[in-house]
């Protein structure tokens, strides 16, 4: 079997791996979620347009970056594996021609990600004067010829073994990046294309002087990869079990201070393990900082206190949802079985645990809410999120729990 013909075979592997877990990911919350998201956040954007003036600078340097980052979504997908590096290296002179298929295949999902996001930033450069609305595939043109560079990048930085000089052609490389976006946005849009494609002929001679003189570091090559991979299982295990997943602890020494007051006699070890085990895992932890930031963001920018609420009820059912697989943490451990320890409380000590992060979610939405409703209307935002907080772990979280084949045993004291 050719090389080329063996690499296909391993994607169809990988895209069926993952079309798998689809009709996990867009149920009826993601869907609704995404839909308050794309609502809620096109309300407050084309409202917030509409207040912009020519003259305005912060909206250029916030769209600048905003576009910038648009840049490194979407990584370079190789599919490598680790027997790759015993198997595959008398064959490393035949893996350009893989590289650069599977460079193009890299290609596609970003392409369409950053032809959408050029649609969102036309009005704000319209409303900036920079543009007009038939502009828009210059923008677009002009940000897939970035992403083309970067994804050549991707791909060469996997063949520089030294770090010093790689870190000092990535400075160089999206310096590059920001100055062409830079052009765009406050100058014109067309002068950010004739120096993006003269960038990307430099570049693609830089890479091609790359690959010829440094052999590929699989390790790295392999490291890179893997990480990719555990970035999308990370994102569908919010809504399924990821038997691939790994999710390595992080010490997260901020927060001993807080974590060391709970006491631990009688139920409490339980309470002391969930809190531990929420701050150490990255999947909890995780999740639980980004919906918050991201329903915090979409009150702050309506002015609706009925959509606020509904968009505060919703962030906070997926987060207690979500978090709901901490009672199984440490069902596993051999520890936790050779200790004298009894079962009873484990409920009530989730459920303690889920109630004070939904009321610090809560209370970071009512604060949001204050920001963009004023303070009495944000009262009412704090009193249906309390309230819901409350029944959600008092009454669902159980329910949930004994459904799911949990011991239900008490509720919050």
């Amino acid at each position: 079997m050719k090389l080329m013909d063996f690499w296909k075979k391993r994607e169809r592997t990988h895209q069926k791996k993952l079309f798998k877990y689809l009709k996990y990911v867009f149920n009826d919350h993601f869907v609704l979620l995404l839909l308050l998201i794309l609502g809620a956040g096109g309300y407050g954007y084309s409202e917030y347009v509409k207040t912009l003036s020519p003259e305005a600078v912060f909206p250029r340097i916030v769209i600048w970056l905003l576009l910038f980052a648009a840049l490194f979504v979407g990584r370079f997908a190789t599919l490598l594996q680790p027997a790759d590096m015993v198997f595959l290296l008398p064959l490393e002179t035949e893996m350009g021609r893989v590289m650069q298929k599977l460079k193009r295949r890299s290609f596609i999902l970003p392409a369409s990600l950053l032809l959408l996001g050029s649609a969102a930033a036309m009005p704000l450069l319209v409303a900036l004067g920079e543009a007009e609305f038939s502009h828009w595939l210059v923008v677009a043109g002009t940000l897939w010829i970035l992403k083309d560079s970067e994804l050549d990048w991707q791909a060469a930085s996997l063949k520089i073994a030294s770090k010093r000089r790689k870190n000092q052609c990535a400075v160089g490389i999206y310096g590059l990046f920001l100055l062409v976006l830079f052009l765009m946005v406050f100058v014109s849009v067309w002068t950010g294309l004739p120096v993006a494609l003269a960038g990307n002929v430099g570049l693609r001679y830089f890479y091609k002087k790359v690959h010829q003189s440094n052999r590929l570091q699989w390790e790295e090559a392999i490291q890179t990869e893997k990480a990719r991979l555990q970035r999308i299982y990370r994102f569908i295990n919010l809504f399924t079990d990821i038997p691939a997943l790994t999710d390595r602890p992080k010490r997260r020494k901020w927060a001993d201070a807080f974590i060391q007051r709970i006491p631990t006699q009688k139920n409490s070890p339980y309470l002391y393990l969930y809190l531990r085990g929420f701050v150490r895992g990255s999947s909890y932890s995780g999740l639980f900082f980004q919906l918050t930031g991201i329903g915090a963001v979409l009150i702050w920018l309506v002015d609706w206190t009925e959509i606020g609420i509904a968009i505060g009820v919703i962030g906070l059912y997926l987060i207690g949802f979500q978090l709901i697989p901490l009672y199984y943490h440490f069902d596993e451990s051999l520890l936790l079985r050779l200790y004298p320890l009894v079962a009873s409380g484990k409920i009530a000590a989730v459920q303690k645990v889920l109630l004070l992060l939904l009321l610090i979610t809560s209370g970071l939405f009512w604060a949001a809410g204050w920001i963009s409703l004023g303070f009495m209307n944000s009262l009412y935002l704090l009193l249906a999120f309390s309230v819901f907080s409350c029944l959600f772990v008092g009454l669902y979280v159980p329910y949930r729990l004994k459904k799911k084949g949990g011991h239900y045993e008490s509720t919050v004291e």
